[in-house]
């Protein structure tokens, strides 16, 4: 469990079921790990549902609202898969206690606390592929620019479990941004002036964004200073820039 990581999280009900699952194993792909997996988790026949996904936490369905209650604050918003889909159930108590009462308790806990609420019940989810709809508006990237809307807004954690606050960078959903980290050798850090020229350039490219103006924001960031050599790669510098080593890539500039 990620915990010094609890930021901006989604909850997902029902997610040791096959749906919910399905829906946060989707979220994983979509690289959002900040997921908090709400269900009755001692279903041993479950466990391969959710043994591999990649979460904060995961909270039993009983417990939910107490968890709720304290956590409500770094809570972005609730996916609640909100029905018994067991079919041969004739406990009619069953299905009053988990698909109307917790469902009832789900919505005024939203209300209260202010968090959007996706509400799917079975039949929305077998029969009309709203939740397709759902993962499709996640996704969204209105200006084009590789960072879906989602991202630009809220941030995202990375699959080192680190939030990266997208927003107080800087993104904007509405117009093209590039992120861009500079690692440089000692003694060659580029100087502010450089990189406002080249900020500059992105600004006046010839391309258009959906508030209307043009140009890209690049956004460039000093990262780390690295040792100086003359030759990449060269008998001088052997394990420091290995370009053509057995290891693809190279020691320190590991996300050029």
């Amino acid at each position: 469990m990620y915990l010094s990581y609890l930021w901006r999280m989604i909850v997902i009900t029902g997610s040791a079921g096959f749906i919910g699952s399905a829906l946060a194993a989707r979220l994983n792909e979509a690289r959002f790990f900040d997921l908090v997996l709400v269900d009755d988790f001692s279903r041993v026949d479950k466990a391969p549902n959710h043994a591999e996904l990649k979460c904060t936490e995961r909270v039993d369905r009983l417990a939910f609202f107490d968890w709720l209650e304290v956590n409500e604050n770094q809570v972005q918003f609730i996916f609640h898969l909100g029905a018994r889909t067991d079919t041969t159930e004739q406990d009619r108590s069953i299905f009053d206690d988990l698909n109307v009462s917790y469902s009832q308790r789900i919505w005024n806990a939203c209300v209260e606390y202010g968090l959007p609420l996706v509400y799917a019940s079975s039949a929305a989810t077998y029969g009309g592929g709203e939740q397709d709809a759902y993962l499709a508006k996640i996704e969204f990237d209105e200006d084009g620019d590789g960072l879906s809307d989602f991202q630009e807004t809220y941030g995202y954690t990375a699959a080192n479990g680190e939030f990266v606050d997208l927003p107080a960078m800087g993104a904007d959903p509405m117009r093209k941004d590039i992120f861009v980290e500079i690692d440089y050798m000692a003694g060659q850090q580029p100087s502010q002036a450089a990189l406002d020229y080249i900020v500059d350039a992105f600004a006046d490219a010839p391309v258009d964004n959906p508030d209307g103006s043009t140009g890209i924001t690049l956004h460039c960031m000093l990262g780390d200073q690295v040792p100086w050599v003359e030759v990449l790669g060269d008998e001088s510098s052997p394990n420091v820039y290995d370009w053509q080593g057995s290891v693809p890539g190279y020691t320190y500039f590991q996300d050029i």
